[in-house]
């Protein structure tokens, strides 16, 4: 379906936690982030996805320029104020080619309102919009507290750092120990519980199985609920390598929600760049931006994919935006500077490696990048030190880096360890630019085949 209009769109920004204490901002970002939610669901309306909306908070920047970045006609905007089980709320819809408002009001309700409120403040932006009456929301009988407590978790969830999601997990179990029907609790709850194993933050086995029971026990509640499905699709694709699984559930997942641009990112920059479906994944991640436009990660996948292609030059000036969005976004120099070692910019891929802020790819950029200026003695000592510290956690990175120094049987050594950690960076392989040394060699093809990924 293609994209409504530049007339047919909005962004919603971050509403302002305006309580006393000010201490509800999870609870006004979790009301923006649900308010986005039931705008995404129309089918006419462009929707910019979150993490390009919140990019502006706390910012003061015209609203009309924030509107240009985003590539929208309209912004929501709002404030909230909450005192215990009261809440204000502030809502205003924004014209932004000149910055008048269009609609606004303020509604005072108690928190067992709170599904209702969402539901009129979407109402009232579809009539303003012109468009479809949005169908009530399903959850508007959900349990508040429940609700209250899932928002604490996704605060804490977004800081992604291992204490931080540990008291996302408990925040959700808190959650589903009120209400054990709360679908979107069960998704929440797998989601965080994967990011622990992906992490090492707990045992990766327990963790993968963990997560996997969690997203189906809210696809069990609620056969429509697009998230459930991208849980599952993550977990078949990078804990299973079942591509045609992953794919029935990223495509189930797609069908609810076309227009989801995390849906996008898992079936294009997941899925089709591991198998190597390129046209398809690139297609689907150029979409992605174009919902979610001010994401990094976006930019560094699609950057990284168009690596694998065969196509450096131009994935360079995607991960080079990465970097203008996020100057420190892990990955993102280690990246540019694979590209400048394809291309024999030796000396630009050594500043790049030294610049990444994570030390796992900062030690193994800078092992590449020695090792490609000849210089053995501090390519070798990059490499012990990289064998040190992270040869149990990232067993697919020591493949490549012998893999990169000629060295094939430790390469396919490595290449085997990940395979029975089922290390799911292994979704990486197919048309990785530091493999190219393996290439040819019959033991590299029957790796590929039990992976299931084509040879060509």
């Amino acid at each position: 379906m293609p994209l409504a209009g530049i007339d047919k769109s909005i962004a919603v920004l971050p509403f302002v936690d305006m309580s006393a204490g000010k201490d509800q901002e999870y609870f006004s970002d979790g009301l923006s982030e649900e308010l986005l939610n039931l705008l995404s669901k129309i089918p006419e309306l462009k929707v910019i996805g979150r993490t390009s909306s919140f990019s502006f908070k706390g910012k003061d920047e015209d609203l009309r320029s924030i509107a240009k970045k985003l590539g929208v006609a309209h912004l929501l905007e709002g404030s909230v104020r909450k005192d215990g089980n009261k809440i204000r709320v502030t809502a205003q819809l924004i014209k932004a080619t000149d910055g008048s408002h269009l609609w606004s009001d303020t509604y005072d309700r108690d928190l067992k309102e709170i599904f209702k409120l969402q539901d009129e403040i979407a109402q009232a932006v579809v009539k303003q919009l012109k468009l479809k009456l949005l169908k009530p929301n399903g959850s508007a009988s959900g349990n508040a507290e429940a609700y209250n407590l899932i928002l604490q978790g996704n605060y804490f969830y977004d800081k992604l750092d291992k204490e931080n999601v540990a008291k996302a997990v408990d925040f959700y179990k808190q959650a589903l120990a009120i209400d054990s029907t709360n679908a979107r609790a069960w998704e929440k709850l797998a989601n965080a519980v994967s990011r622990q194993a992906w992490q090492n933050y707990i045992d990766r086995d327990l963790g993968r199985e963990q997560a996997r029971q969690a997203a189906m026990k809210a696809i069990a509640l609620d056969k429509n609920f697009a998230e459930g499905y991208v849980e599952l699709g993550d977990h078949y694709l990078y804990n299973e390598f079942n591509w045609k699984v992953a794919e029935e559930n990223y495509l189930k997942a797609l069908k609810l929600q076309p227009d989801n641009p995390d849906i996008l990112y898992s079936l294009g920059g997941g899925l089709y760049f591991a198998i190597g479906r390129w046209d398809d994944a690139i297609k689907n991640m150029k979409r992605c931006i174009e919902l979610d436009p001010l994401k990094p990660l976006s930019y560094l996948n699609l950057g990284n994919m168009l690596s694998h292609a065969g196509r450096p030059d131009e994935a360079t000036a995607y991960l080079k935006k990465a970097l203008e969005l996020n100057p420190q976004f892990q990955r993102a120099h280690l990246y540019l500077g694979r590209n400048y070692l394809l291309s024999g910019k030796t000396e630009m891929a050594l500043k790049e490696m030294q610049e990444e802020n994570l030390e796992v790819f900062r030690i193994f950029g800078m092992a590449l990048a020695y090792h490609a200026a000849d210089k053995t003695k501090e390519a070798d000592e990059a490499l012990k030190n990289f064998i040190d510290k992270f040869q149990n956690e990232w067993t697919y990175l020591l493949a490549e880096l012998y893999a990169y120094r000629g060295e094939k049987d430790k390469a396919f050594i490595w290449l085997d360890k990940a395979y029975q950690k089922k290390d799911g960076w292994l979704v990486f392989l197919k048309g990785d630019p530091l493999m190219k040394n393996l290439n040819g060699d019959l033991r590299y093809e029957a790796f590929l085949k039990k992976m299931n990924l084509p040879l060509d």
